[in-house]
């Protein structure tokens, strides 16, 4: 199996397959997963040596929360040396300084009073995790970690008073309440179970459900292909 995943060339989306790959290893304990996992991280921080305006795909976007994350799991693996644990967490940096652009509206974010959608809260969350790593450990570095968690926390404080997103088809209405979960939660702030927004939530859920869990399909559902389960 080292073989074979050290030999397999990085994809468009090697920032995903790098937190996947660190799952496998956390999970497992194979080294080769290690292994290679640093081998598509060190990939990554090529992409943005050679070209300064890459920007992360729609796949490592959608999934950033999963990025920071899983690095606080890798950084002491023992895979590094200390000169390329640096190197490592500068190309998280990077990384972290990409995901902005990438999020909706992020420029008035601080001011946000309102419900929100997935296009700000895809990214925001993958702002989240890795510049709440950094202020713990690093503190405020370019001034950025701090505006940054503002930034987060605004956004979410609009949403944490509604049960409903900034959406209404049936493929994206649950996107923007469980970001809101994982957050809240993450910062021990439980308001959004206590006020009743999630209960909310799930009777609405129940309500566009038949018996069988299925829901009916309204606006971008996926139903013009398959059944939505």
């Amino acid at each position: 199996q080292r073989d074979s995943l050290l030999t397999q060339k990085p994809g468009n989306d090697a920032l995903r397959d790098f937190w996947v790959a660190v799952e496998k290893w956390r999970d497992t304990g194979d080294p080769a997963w290690a292994e290679r996992a640093k081998q598509l991280l060190f990939y990554c921080g090529d992409r943005f040596i050679e070209n300064p305006a890459y920007g992360v795909t729609w796949p490592e976007e959608t999934t950033s929360q999963f990025i920071g994350a899983m690095w606080d799991v890798f950084e002491e693996a023992p895979v590094f040396t200390a000169q390329e644990r640096l190197d490592a967490t500068n190309i998280m940096l990077m990384t972290l300084y990409d995901l902005p652009r990438h999020c909706s509206g992020y420029g008035g974010l601080e001011d946000n009073d309102t419900i929100i959608w997935n296009h700000t809260t895809f990214p925001l969350m993958g702002i989240y995790w890795l510049a709440r790593y950094f202020n713990r450990h690093y503190g405020d570095v370019d001034g950025q970690m701090e505006l940054m968690l503002r930034k987060v926390r605004a956004s979410f404080e609009g949403q944490v008073r509604s049960w409903k997103p900034q959406e209404d088809s049936l493929g994206y209405y649950s996107i923007v309440p469980e970001h809101t979960i994982e957050y809240t939660l993450a910062e021990n702030d439980y308001r959004y179970f206590e006020n009743g927004s999630v209960r909310q939530h799930a009777d609405y859920t129940i309500h566009i459900a038949d018996n069988t869990g299925d829901p009916g399909g309204f606006g971008d559902s996926g139903y013009g292909h398959a059944p939505y389960t």
